[in-house]
């Protein structure tokens, strides 16, 4: 199945599932799954629609990374 260009499937279990890597390569989670075909596209809209603010958060939470472990590797006086 595909909506805007972005690929994913029904389970025979009741789950729509996207591992779309396309989608989801500015946000921290390899896939997702939604109970109904309106919750995949409206989640699908979301994550194409907040394109440039999930690509700064991710980098905001890389850098916030980067501190935290710069700062926990510092000898204590």
């Amino acid at each position: 199945m595909e909506y805007r260009k972005t690929k994913y499937s029904y389970k025979e279990w009741g789950e729509f599932r996207c591992n779309d890597v396309e989608l989801l390569k500015d946000v921290d989670t390899t896939s997702f799954g939604t109970k109904t075909l309106k919750e995949m596209h409206e989640r699908i809209d979301q994550y194409l629609n907040s394109r440039e603010f999930n690509q700064d958060l991710k980098e905001a939470n890389k850098a916030a990374a980067i501190e935290f472990y710069k700062l926990s590797n510092t000898p204590k006086d």
